[in-house]
């Protein structure tokens, strides 16, 4: 395969509700979003804090965000940290006029941060020359078959960059790394299939041998990337995700992810 870009690329999503917010009636607190034009593919997962009430109203507004906004302004010729640096501070802005918007004052602003714009985030971009992966927080990720998962840090508390909005209030600033990590960027060509996800992968990954009620088997990441009719077929993704947490139960977390894959 020459190139996610050059080749037919098939791209599938999927999210459901994790095992704990089915038993305790809440919502789906991740968020996820792709755009797909001529010649780039923007593909954003985002995960709300569990702690917020109504978090996944910042993820999905976020991940919204992420995948409407990068294609405006990327640019393969323009170096990379600068465009980091203009994803990041875009989001910020666009984080901190909704928080302006619904608060009058500093300590509703605080309230408004703390319950609905508290998310982490994690975007892949594959444009013809190169393709990257990055973001601020955990989630796990893969590409070529090759999984890595991001940590959430100490007391599974990973760093929201809505912090920013409120340095005062959060004690976990000082320790807190709220800049964007680059995890992956590599020559597009190379790329032969791509995953992002959120955290909730994990459980995935640990119950991948282990059999479902029907007696086969659970399966990890590789059965999207191994298997040619979740190309062929984007909506199967859902599909498979709803059978291993919502008929199975295996699945703890909110579980969402973006597969992209060459056919050629």
């Amino acid at each position: 395969m020459e190139s996610l870009i050059h080749e037919r690329v098939s791209v599938s999503l999927g999210s459901i509700s994790g095992r704990e917010h089915r038993r305790t009636r809440r919502n789906n607190q991740d968020g996820v979003s792709v755009s797909v034009s001529d010649g780039l593919i923007v593909a954003a997962v985002t995960d709300g804090c569990s702690s917020g009430r109504f978090s996944e109203v910042g993820a999905l507004l976020g991940a919204r965000w992420l995948s409407r906004w990068i294609p405006e302004g990327w640019d393969p010729a323009i170096p990379l940290p600068q465009l980091i640096a203009w994803i990041e501070a875009g989001l910020l802005q666009f984080l901190e006029t909704l928080a302006s918007a619904l608060s009058p004052d500093l300590e509703s602003a605080w309230e408004i941060v703390k319950e609905y714009l508290l998310f982490t985030w994690m975007v892949a971009v594959i444009d013809p020359e190169r393709s990257v992966i990055f973001g601020i927080g955990d989630g796990v990720w893969s590409v070529n078959g090759q999984v890595t998962r991001l940590d959430a840090g100490v007391s599974n508390a990973p760093p929201y960059l809505a912090y920013r909005l409120v340095p005062d209030r959060v004690e976990e600033m000082e320790a807190a790394d709220l800049r964007t990590a680059v995890h992956v960027a590599m020559p597009t060509p190379f790329v032969r299939s791509l995953i992002v996800g959120s955290d909730g992968l994990n459980d995935l990954l640990d119950g991948a041998k282990r059999t479902l009620k029907d007696g086969s088997l659970q399966g990890g990441l590789e059965q999207f990337e191994r298997d040619p009719r979740y190309a062929r077929n984007p909506s199967l993704l859902q599909k498979r995700l709803a059978v291993i947490g919502d008929l199975n139960g295996r699945l703890r977390d909110d579980t969402t992810m973006v597969f992209i894959r060459g056919e050629g």
